[in-house]
């Protein structure tokens, strides 16, 4: 299964609002709605592990390096 394209980005909002209810939290992997369980990583909402993981994958070697060192400095 492939990454979505920037179409599928502008056509799935990560929140879809309807009149008289909460917005929908979407998967900022696959955008499908979040269940009860929802995975984080930096500020992102994941639908499981392996939209997460999916997601770390496709990560640019230079962001993966930045996101090390942030990591290193908080701890």
């Amino acid at each position: 299964m492939s990454a979505p394209s920037i179409l599928a980005y502008l056509k799935f909002p990560a929140r879809s609002e309807s009149v008289g209810s909460f917005p929908t939290l979407r998967c900022d992997h696959c955008r499908k709605e979040l269940g009860h369980y929802v995975h984080r990583y930096w500020r992102m909402r994941f639908c499981s592990s392996a939209c997460m993981t999916a997601y770390q994958q496709r990560l640019a070697e230079t962001t993966k390096t930045k996101i090390r060192r942030l990591d290193l400095m908080v701890n």
